[in-house]
């Protein structure tokens, strides 16, 4: 998939509400935002230290570097650098051979065969016995991975020959190859740091809360590796990474920069701005066992008021497009909604006089966000919104802890998350089914509907593609009858890139690997 130019908003938008009240942090931030401005207006770009290597900044610094352990994004990331799985995913999120191929020899029992002559970064050959170690580890107590849910399906793994591995299931598991994206390691590997991988690139110094070093795998099996090698920088301060950017020490900054900079980078002569469409989902969400929220009219109201374009427009700078629902447009999944939520505040008045009468007070909610900057901006607009039809919104601020933890509880009215990484459509089974309320899963809005269960059994224990579509198009025409969240916008990624850099690929799930066919000019 191409990667889209983008260096502004879309033409049709709409325009904005007044702004809302802001507050010192806010003008703070806005300082911050024109003292940046100025010293790019200012700044004179340097020649990168070094020519041969390509400079990455990010935000934050990865928690683990083996596959079997990482669960934060930028962990799964870096792994993609230097391990490869059974499987990955293609362009289009579907799952395509990266290690090995496969075939199902029953609804029970897949085959994998693995690619001959692959090696570690040790010297080490691969074989069906480090597939077995690296899956069969993920029940070790002891290791407690956050992968373990991988095995829940699984009966067993072995080997069959040194390059041949099967899997044996207790029961047809549809999304089962889009999960075996684990990076393998070596088997009794018992070291510290990250282990010794497959993929291009092989780890040379991790510096914490500094930087990585890359080197070119030259015994890599697969496409041939350009970029001789890669640093990694951690960068917490957005002002120094967009410093860093126009001053030539880094050559790629990806998502992590506020996003009202974008126009400004774009413009310098020597960076250029990549936009792509992402695998996220930005969604509000209700606690369907409030009183007031039970009500679907009260929902549609709130659906019906929230005005997405100025929203996308001004604080996103154009990076996301409208939400129909869980799954973007271009999904395999995707069923367009008959009725998609659209703004008009006439109707969510009508609403909300169906439900609590025509002379009733103004609906007064509690709407929970983050102390994210960005977050709160968009809970003042919501809010802004929503008193134009008679809903008065309390905004309350929490740090991450205890708003995530109020989510997971239930202590809530309203709430904004992003669902990341939205790739397999039985998330829908995680999120809707009556079963994963948590801590069985992240059903937090506390729907429940036997139809929609019985809908998402059958979706993931059928292997037929068609079925299975025609299953999560009927869950999706219920949920946008239902409304049990409310979908938003889906957030683009983008990436600020050096001139100097060629073949770089910006894809909907940000595949690292990428990065080892890149070519650099001086």
């Amino acid at each position: 998939m191409r990667p889209l130019i983008s260096t502004r908003g879309p033409e049709d938008h709409v325009r904005p509400p007044p702004p809302p009240a802001r507050s010192r942090g806010l003008a703070a931030a806005a300082s911050v935002h024109l003292l940046l401005c100025a010293l790019l207006a200012g700044c004179h770009p340097s020649t990168a230290a070094d020519p041969a290597t390509l400079t990455l900044a990010v935000a934050t610094s990865p928690t683990t570097l083996d596959p079997r352990l990482a669960s934060d994004t930028l962990s799964g990331r870096l792994i993609q650098l230097t391990h490869r799985g059974l499987v990955r995913l293609d362009d289009h999120l579907r799952p395509a051979p990266d290690l090995a191929t496969w075939e199902r020899l029953s609804p029970l029992h897949l085959r994998f065969y693995l690619t001959p002559n692959v090696t570690f970064h040790d010297g080490h050959p691969l074989t069906a016995a480090d597939v077995v170690a690296t899956y069969q580890s993920l029940l070790d107590p002891t290791l407690a991975s956050p992968h373990r849910g991988v095995m829940e399906q699984v009966a067993r793994v072995e080997a069959v020959d040194d390059l041949t591995v099967d899997f044996h299931l207790d029961h047809p598991y549809a999304p089962l190859l889009a999960s075996l994206t684990l990076g393998i390691v070596p088997a009794g590997w018992r070291g510290e740091g990250g282990p010794p991988g497959t993929g291009p690139f092989r780890l040379l110094r991790w510096e914490r809360d500094q930087e990585l070093d890359y080197a070119r795998f030259d015994g890599f099996v697969g496409k041939p590796v350009t970029l001789p090698r890669l640093t990694v920088r951690i960068l917490p301060d957005a002002t120094v990474r967009a410093l860093e950017l126009e001053r030539g020490g880094v050559d790629v900054v990806i998502n992590d920069l506020p996003t009202e900079l974008l126009p400004r980078l774009a413009a310098r002569p020597r960076l250029h701005l990549l936009s792509s469409p992402s695998t996220n989902h930005f969604y509000l969400g209700l606690n369907l066992h409030d009183p007031a929220l039970a009500d679907v009219r009260i929902r549609r109201a709130i659906a019906c008021a929230i005005d997405r374009k100025p929203i996308i427009y001004h604080l996103l700078a154009g990076q996301a497009i409208p939400a129909t629902g869980l799954l973007p447009p271009d999904h395999w999944a995707y069923r367009p909604p008959t009725e998609p939520p659209a703004y008009d505040p006439s109707r969510a008045r009508r609403l909300l006089a169906a439900a609590r009468g025509p002379d009733a007070p103004p609906l007064r909610l509690e709407y929970k966000s983050s102390t994210d900057e960005t977050a709160r901006l968009i809970a003042q607009v919501i809010a802004r919104q929503l008193a134009r039809v008679g809903i008065e919104l309390t905004l309350q601020s929490f740090e991450w802890g205890t708003f995530y933890g109020d989510i997971k509880a239930g202590r809530f009215q309203l709430y904004c998350l992003t669902w990341t990484g939205v790739v397999e459509p039985d998330l829908y089974y995680y999120i809707l089914d009556s079963h994963a309320v948590p801590p069985a899963g992240a059903n937090r809005n506390r729907y429940t509907n036997p139809v929609v269960d019985r809908l998402l059994e059958e979706a993931r224990t059928t292997l037929d593609e068609a079925r299975r579509r025609s299953l999560y198009g009927e869950v999706q025409k219920i949920a946008a009858r239902d409304l049990p969240y409310i979908p938003l916008w889906h957030p683009r990624h983008f990436a600020v890139v050096n001139r100097r850099v060629h073949n770089f690929r910006l894809t909907p799930n940000i595949d690292f690997a990428d990065l080892a066919t890149v070519r650099l000019t001086r």
